[in-house]
């Protein structure tokens, strides 16, 4: 049976609508074929960015990462004598891990490439391009083991998006093509805004040493990625759903999922405890996740970006609500 590419619900053959989302598929794109050879056939490229991805930083990760260059620029401006004993072997041994890294995912993993999954590789390509990267990061597919993740690396030697195959399966079977430009654009955005940049992190590195400050600029990267994420997706509901993918981890519930009664969980997350939590967690509970992006959207969000409107995209963050979670 085959599945609407905007929602992924399943659909009868011959549809010409999807009776769940309304999605035509008339167009240029048709309900995704069931069958395990067509799932990457109906990719059509995303929408186009007309902002600089950094205008979507959130607010939290403009702040702290404020805070933390701060701190960490005076910290290496007093020990600017002794830098060198550090910044030398560092290199070092970041291009030795590189090297093997690249020994263990080029031997046991699936690149990404026009050889190997070529619509995924331009959907990549795409997003990559419209985030104005330089290079595009290589993508590998690899088993997580029944975990579902995606993650983003970088060393002296490269740029890497490792996808676990269990959360592609989770998505294309489903047909949930915009589900994966969230997924993957998440990860785009984390090289397009520095936030793995090997620079820019050794500038922060004291910092991180400070209780709680390190794991609240991570949070706030987490939100800044899936705010990019969801640009490029160019579909809210899309965006949120490929989030509670992540936590729900069924295939067959996915396209049930109702995000509005995820989102009202946090009700019920006791104040104080889950404030603890958040303390010590690099990212933010997936309730959170999931509000943030319905109250950027509700302002206007994904229209803003569409049409470039730079300086509206600015003025909803500095209207936003800050805390420290």
């Amino acid at each position: 049976m085959p599945f609407c590419v905007k929602c992924g619900i399943p659909v009868t053959e011959g549809a010409v609508s999807c009776p769940g989302c309304g999605f035509d598929f008339g167009g240029s794109r048709t309900a995704a074929p069931s069958g395990p050879g067509g799932h990457l056939q109906a990719f059509a490229p995303g929408p186009r960015l007309a902002v600089d991805p950094g205008t979507l930083r959130h607010p939290k990760e403009v702040l702290y990462l404020t805070i933390t260059a701060v701190i960490g620029g005076l910290v290496w401006l007093l020990l600017v004598w002794f830098a060198w004993l550090y910044l030398i072997p560092l290199a070092v041994v970041s291009w030795l891990v590189g090297q093997y890294f690249k020994a263990q995912i080029y031997g046991n993993a699936v690149r990404v490439s026009e050889e190997q999954f070529a619509e995924l590789h331009r959907m990549a390509a795409h997003m990559a391009a419209e985030l104005k990267l330089s290079r595009a990061p290589e993508i590998f597919v690899l088993s997580g083991q029944g975990a579902l993740n995606a993650v983003a690396m970088k060393f002296l030697s490269g740029r890497y998006i490792l996808v676990y195959g269990e959360l592609v399966d989770l998505m294309l079977r489903r047909g949930a093509y915009d589900d994966l430009r969230m997924i993957l654009g998440h990860e785009l955005a984390h090289h397009a805004l520095g936030h793995v940049s090997i620079w820019k992190n050794l500038l922060v590195g004291p910092a991180m040493l400070i209780p709680f400050l390190g794991a609240a600029y991570r949070r706030a990267c987490e939100l800044s990625a899936d705010r990019v994420g969801m640009a490029l997706s160019g579909d809210a509901a899309a965006a949120q759903r490929a989030l509670l993918a992540l936590a729900l981890g069924s295939e067959a519930l996915a396209a049930k999922v109702d995000p509005e009664a995820f989102a009202a969980q946090e009700r019920y997350v006791p104040p104080v405890m889950g404030f603890i939590r958040e303390l010590y967690a690099t990212h933010p509970r997936m309730t959170r996740r999931i509000i943030e992006l319905k109250e950027y959207e509700k302002r206007g969000a994904l229209r803003c970006v569409a049409s470039g409107t730079v300086a509206q995209v600015a003025k909803m963050d500095r209207t936003s609500r800050l805390d420290i979670s």
